[in-house]
Formats: structure tokens, sequence, C-alpha cells
């Protein structure tokens, strides 16, 4: 698998696993929300930087915003329209919670962890699929 690919997927494990840990926890303060905060950035941040790099490698065109970047691999057929929808939604919070557009919302961040973590897995999963499919040979 490609460097730069494998490198993201060590670090979306890794943060997913720790926005577990402190999911489990239930605790509120300002320090948890803060992480919980910077951990979904950093792991959307990693998947879309995972979907740059497929675009690039299989030499797609590249869309002028990130959350774009999801329709451009549901069409090539790298992943499925269902979870490009999912992805799309969570880069655009993504953008906000980057670019502070206004106060974050702290239950849709645990709506987002409790209920669409599962998405990231799925990407992660149908991205290395079709690499063995179709790129490693």
């Amino acid at each position: 698998m490609d460097e730069k690919i494998e490198s993201r997927i060590d670090s979306i494990d890794e943060w997913l696993s720790l926005l577990s840990e402190i999911q489990e926890s239930k605790e509120k303060t300002d320090l948890v929300k803060e992480a919980k905060e910077n951990l979904i950035r950093k792991t959307v941040e990693a998947v879309i930087d995972i979907a740059s790099r497929l675009i690039a490698l299989e030499g797609l065109e590249r869309p002028d915003a990130y959350s774009k970047y999801f329709k451009v691999l549901e069409k090539k057929g790298i992943i499925q329209e269902e979870l490009a929808k999912s992805l799309t939604e969570m880069a655009r919070f993504r953008n906000m919670i980057t670019h502070q557009y206004h106060k974050i919302d702290h239950e849709q961040l645990d709506s987002i962890i409790e209920e669409d973590i599962e998405d990231i897995r799925r990407f992660v999963s149908e991205v290395m699929g079709y690499w063995e499919e179709n790129i490693s040979n």
C-alpha cells in the first residue's frame, strides 16, 4: 500500500481509539470537549488526505473543496454513495471546527462520534479493498 495512505490509516486507528476511550468516560469538561474537537478534526483531515492521495494516484480531477472529494471517489467506484454523503457532512463539520464559524455544537459532535465514526472505519476498509483489487497489482 502507498506509504502516505498507510501512515494516515495508522493515525486514524489511533485517534478513533482515543475518541472511543473519551466517549466511554462520559466526562463533559471543557478539556474533554476540546480533545474531542481536535481528534475529530484530525481524523477527518486524515480521511481527506487519503481521498486526496487516491485522487492524485488515479489521475482524477481534483475538486475545488474538500467536501467534494468523496463524490469523486464515489464516481470512480472507490466508495459507495451513502458513505460519500456521510463523509461529505463530516468534512463540512470539520470546516466548522477548523474555521470556528460559530460555537461548536457538542451534541452534534457527540452524535458524530457515536453514530458516524463507523463510517470512517468503513472508508478505511473500502479504500484498502479498492487498493488490493485495483492498484497493488
